[in-house]
């Protein structure tokens, strides 16, 4: 089961949250993430991302969800777009939305998990695609304000 459910009304976002690091990330996370997202598909038959969030994300995390969003797996629920962050980009996501002029919306969080799996197709390794991830996460509701994601 997933750590937090958000029901978005057409679709949900699976929050799992970890302190772990280094290779025992991937092995406490990595494959139970991927199995508790295609449970949840088959339970609601709605489009559910994933947002994976630790102080830092390890490599093996990285490659293994680039993976998954270019491959279609029946027992994941197709195409699994799933997003790692570090922490403290989500703190800047959060306080991004707190700043915004206006108040940001479910299209906000369903357009940011949509471009990781575009980027996911666009590119041919999961250095690239992870990059590119992260500077959409800095400026996710167009706020960039020089923030470095120092990750």
């Amino acid at each position: 089961m997933a750590d937090i459910v958000c029901d978005y009304g057409d679709f949900n976002l699976l929050v799992e949250v970890t302190m772990a690091s280094g290779q025992k990330q991937y092995e406490m996370e990595g494959e139970s993430i991927g199995r508790h997202l295609g449970k949840h598909i088959r339970a609601t038959g709605k489009t559910t991302y994933v947002l994976f969030v630790a102080p830092t994300i390890n490599e093996s995390v990285i490659a293994y969800f680039f993976m998954l969003q270019r491959t279609n797996i029946i027992f994941y629920g197709g195409y699994s777009i799933m997003v790692p962050l570090p922490l403290h980009l989500l703190q800047k996501m959060l306080e991004d939305s707190y700043k915004a002029a206006y108040l940001p919306n479910p299209s906000h969080v369903r357009r940011f998990m949509e471009k990781s799996h575009e980027y996911a197709l666009l590119f041919d390794n999961e250095q690239d695609w992870y990059e590119a991830v992260l500077n959409e996460a800095i400026n996710w509701l167009g706020l960039n304000n020089g923030f470095l994601s120092g990750a």
